[in-house]
């Protein structure tokens, strides 16, 4: 869980405003597993989030968004009767969207927080790699540029966050993904007709399935203010994963997720703060059954059978600038992942 905050000002009608910029990276690699479902996965995403917020009225705040997003991926998997064969498909490319938020205080102990993060179309360009052979080459295959998109979730969160005396805070999220959007992606030559891959990916044109439904997340969180400067807070949350057992594959063998976390805020300045947070993911037991065609990976003749034990560390590190110079501030927040 990351806790999102914002600040408005409790000296009548005064309009207040506020910018943040943040920064994030991910890296993810997937081991090497079943050699006809998937060897290996590798990603790398940037993004830039800037914000800004305004504060109508004492008890009503608004704000809005841009999101800025660059992936450089590569996914590859056995192809063929031989062991060393095998296909890669490598990409990069830029995602645009926007984000947007309302804040209201219908009293000065509790604050309802509702945000909508747009849904991403992350193009990716880049080239489709085969080994060395006629049934590799045009006509039957066609090994070269290419480009995809991957068609990534938006999403609606409701937070609470309610005062439960002079220094504790409790916290509520609900939150939907709208993950059944991905659906397949479908990997083009430079010609906009499918790329192929004879003896791969099914044997046919190249695509990418994914096939999975919308994901919620819940939480529930305490925050406990140590002095005027430090605030401490946990939360427990659960998370409905998108991958159904229909749709799993080893390189992306996810489940539903248990959620512990602990944080903490530090107030260095008026403007200045930063906040640091830990969560630990307990991942259900994961079965991967990809034995018939209902499984969209599923290749004749290569079942692949399974299960998977995993869980989750995150560790993050956040810096909040805001650049008026309020004269006294209430804080308001929400918690989501």
């Amino acid at each position: 869980m990351v806790k999102h905050s914002s600040k408005a000002t409790g000296q009548g009608r005064r309009n207040r405003q506020h910018h943040t910029w943040l920064f994030a990276n991910e890296i993810e690699k997937g081991v090497r597993s079943s050699r006809n479902t998937s060897q290996s996965l590798s990603a790398l995403r940037l993004a830039v989030l800037w914000k800004f917020a305004y504060a109508i009225t004492d008890w009503l705040s608004v704000g809005a968004g841009i999101q800025i997003q660059y992936a450089d991926a590569t996914l590859t998997k056995g192809i063929g009767a031989l062991l060393g064969d095998q296909v890669s498909i490598t990409g990069k490319g830029w995602a645009y969207g926007f984000t947007a938020g309302l804040t209201v205080r219908p009293t000065p102990t509790t604050t309802i927080g509702i945000g909508y993060r747009s849904a991403l179309d992350q193009k990716l360009d880049g080239d489709l790699l085969l080994p060395n052979g006629a049934l590799f080459n045009q006509p039957f295959s066609s090994p070269g540029s290419i480009s995809t998109t991957l068609n990534l979730p938006d999403t609606i969160s409701v937070g609470l966050r309610q005062q439960l005396g002079s220094r504790w805070t409790g916290m509520a999220t609900i939150e939907w993904s709208n993950w059944s959007r991905i659906g397949t992606s479908v990997v083009s030559q430079p010609n906009g007709q499918p790329a192929l891959v004879l003896n791969g990916f099914g044997g046919g044109p190249v695509t990418i399935p994914f096939e999975y439904k919308d994901g919620w997340f819940f939480s529930l969180g305490a925050e406990y203010q140590w002095n005027d400067q430090l605030a401490l807070r946990g939360g427990l949350g659960f998370q409905n994963s998108p991958i159904t057992d229909d749709v799993r594959i080893p390189i992306l063998a996810d489940n539903d997720r248990t959620w512990l976390s602990i944080g903490a805020s530090y107030k260095y300045s008026n403007q200045l703060s930063f906040d640091l947070a830990y969560s630990h993911l307990f991942v259900k037991d994961t079965p991967i059954n990809i034995t018939s065609a209902s499984n969209p990976s599923f290749i004749a003749g290569a079942p692949y059978t399974g299960s998977v034990d995993s869980h989750i560390d995150i560790v993050s590190l956040a810096l909040r600038y805001r650049w008026d110079q309020p004269e006294a501030t209430v804080k308001t927040g929400l918690y989501t992942k």
